[in-house]
């Protein structure tokens, strides 16, 4: 019998955690799925990991490849899958058992093509408050729309808290691009959700999402692997240019805020040095950001003293203080 999702993990020196996630996915009380658990060329236990997994559940099919990154591993999930539905989670994040029940419900009860769910960032409580709500969201360019605000009003660019139906990733040869390693996530969704008409919302934090500190995308310094995101909101942009104004116009908004966000971690931690290769980003769309009404003016205000703080070197101190209150804001707003 063939599985109704195939769940697709990337793994790379993933000892630590993979266990954990592979375990919250053979858990889901939807049982009819395939795990497709691909090592990027580890190099410590991770390898030894995955067969053992895979000797413990039949459901789970390993595969082995050279390091590619995390585009190439997800890649190689997506020509095996099996599924109707397939889905990503990353080797050190975890999901509710109930996950993939609820997503694949709302989908099939709405004749959506697309399923989305809430994250839970840092292990913290989870959020019931929206415990059984579904949000149903019709036409294209309102669900683009959906990924290009900020976390806390959209789905997130994030890879995995989504569920597509195989058949039109298949049908309109939808991949990850391998030259692109960060928001690679954003622009394949971008690239899925252009091609569909209806999304549900699942207002439930069902994906725990866990930041691990050297990771491309967490990491503070500005290397070329990091400076790919903007090849990435290049092609957003186009995508969304295709369908409205509106839409390039808060995809250059978002472009400019993941310049401010890189260019000030950067800043905090080695100062005017850590941000030379890229400052000349600053200047890119910051009145499409300045001007941007779908986010909030207070987070509109804050970012763009962060960049003043980069932009005038302002000192690590003051960045530092900055960045204080950012804290304090973001512990009294969820996913600010």
């Amino acid at each position: 019998m063939l599985p109704i999702i195939s769940v697709i993990v990337p793994a790379f020196n993933a000892e630590k955690y993979l266990e954990r996630s592979i375990n919250s996915i053979l858990s889901s009380t939807l049982t009819e799925l395939e795990i497709i658990l691909v090592n990027d060329g580890s190099t410590d236990r991770t390898a030894e990991i995955c067969m053992e997994l895979k000797k413990k559940d039949s459901r789970v099919l390993v595969v082995h490849q050279r390091n590619k990154g995390v585009s190439a591993a997800r890649n190689a999930g997506l020509h095996l899958a099996r599924g109707k539905y397939f889905a990503f989670v990353d080797a050190d994040d975890y999901i509710e058992v109930d996950m993939y029940e609820k997503m694949v419900e709302a989908l099939k009860r709405n004749g959506a093509e697309m399923s989305c769910c809430r994250m839970n960032f840092s292990e913290r409580s989870l959020d019931r408050e929206r415990a059984g709500t579904v949000q149903v969201v019709e036409d294209t360019d309102k669900i683009l729309k959906k990924l290009l605000l900020p976390t806390k009003y959209g789905i997130s660019t994030a890879a995995c808290n989504k569920l597509g139906i195989v058949s039109i990733q298949k049908k309109y040869d939808i991949y990850f691009d391998e030259k692109i390693f960060e928001c690679e996530d954003g622009l394949f969704w971008c690239r899925y959700i252009s091609k569909i008409r209806k999304m549900v919302i699942v207002q439930e934090e069902l994906y725990h999402y866990i930041k691990v500190a050297d990771s491309v995308s967490n990491s503070a310094k500005v290397t070329e692997k990091k400076l790919t995101n903007f090849k990435a909101w290049e092609d957003i942009m186009h995508i969304c240019s295709e369908f409205s104004t509106e839409l390039e116009n808060l995809a250059k908004a978002r472009y400019h805020l993941y310049a401010i966000k890189m260019l000030f971690n950067a800043y905090l931690e080695n100062g005017k040095k850590g941000v030379r290769n890229a400052i000349h980003q600053l200047q890119t769309y910051k009145g499409y950001f300045y001007n941007a009404k779908e986010i909030p003016l207070i987070k509109r205000m804050y970012w763009i003293i962060c960049g003043w703080i980069v932009q005038y070197d302002l000192g690590i101190k003051t960045a530092k203080k900055w960045d204080e209150l950012k804290r304090y804001l973001i512990d009294r707003n969820k996913n600010y």
